[in-house]
Formats: C-alpha cells, sequence, structure tokens
C-alpha cells in the first residue's frame, strides 16, 4: 500500500528550536501558511531539490499560500537524488488553514507538468504531508511512497474528519 497514515509528535515549535533558530526566522515561519520540513542527512540538514521546485510551483500558482522553509534562509542546502523517482521533503500544515485536497490537488499538477516536460512516463513519488488538527490537538503524517498515477486518487479517499477523531 503505498499510503500510510500514523500518528506524529512532530511539533513546529520544537522543530524550529531543535534548529536554533533565530527569533526573527521563526517568526517568518510561523507566517507560512505551508512549512517544508527540512530532512536530516548525515550531521546536516537539507531540502530535497523537487521540494523547492514544488515551492517554486506553488509560489508561481497559488500566490496567496505562503510556502516557508524551515531553515535559516542562508543555510539552506539541497539533496539531489538522481533517481528517476521524485522525493520531497516533509510538508506541514494546519488543516483549518489549507485543505489536503488543495495541497494533493497542487502536488498532482506540478507531477503532472513535471512528467509532461520529462516525456516520461509515471515515477515513483515520496512525500511526507504533516497535518496538525489544532481543535483537535492531533498530528498526522500521511506517508506516500507510490507510483504518480495513484497519488491523487489516493488522497482523494481520506476523510479528514474521521481520522482525527
Amino acid at each position: 500500500m503505498p499510503l500510510i497514515i500514523t500518528d506524529t509528535d512532530i511539533d513546529l515549535e520544537l522543530f524550529m528550536n531543535n534548529l536554533s533558530l533565530e527569533d526573527s526566522t521563526k517568526e517568518r515561519i510561523r507566517n507560512g501558511r505551508i512549512i517544508i520540513l527540512p530532512e536530516k542527512v548525515g550531521e546536516n540538514y537539507t531540502i530535497y531539490n523537487d521540494t523547492l521546485n514544488l515551492k517554486k510551483y506553488i509560489n508561481m500558482t497559488q500566490k496567496d499560500l505562503n510556502v516557508q522553509i524551515c531553515m535559516d534562509t542562508k543555510k539552506i542546502t539541497t539533496y539531489h537524488l538522481h533517481s528517476g523517482d521524485l522525493w520531497f521533503s516533509t510538508l506541514y500544515f494546519i488543516s483549518t488553514e489549507i485543505g489536503l485536497p488543495l495541497i494533493i490537488g497542487i502536488i498532482s499538477s506540478y507531477i503532472y507538468d513535471k512528467l509532461k516536460k520529462l516525456k516520461g512516463e509515471a515515477q515513483t513519488i515520496h512525500i511526507k504531508i504533516v497535518i496538525k488538527d489544532k481543535k483537535k490537538n492531533k498530528t498526522k503524517m500521511f506517508s506516500f511512497d507510490g507510483p504518480s498515477e495513484d497519488i491523487k486518487d489516493t488522497f482523494k479517499k481520506i476523510d479528514l474528519n474521521t481520522i482525527f477523531k
């Protein structure tokens, strides 16, 4: 099964504190509607290159969504994987601000446009989406590792009201 849903204790404030971010950087991140969480690779934190391209795509197509990277902008490094797969860093958002269908629609459109440019076949997608439900004080992680053509239909079946009970 390409989708696994789990409870998680990822907390944005703790995550920022663990990275020893300055107050001004934390404020920039708190103002984001979608937060990109860096991946720990060895001793360093980095962002998958596909994630930066997704951020650019969202900024061009959805100007009202404020996408922020949870890192000091001077210290952002990218991690390039040379397989045919698309790898994304973890996306974090508050469920009351952005709906899961919207973010999956954006990701699906990005993947479709990218594959169209590459004139390639479906690729395997690796992405984690963390959603915090502030009202219920619960956080879930949605980990998808599967074919690009399955991502939209897989996430379409999710009922957040049931999952966050």
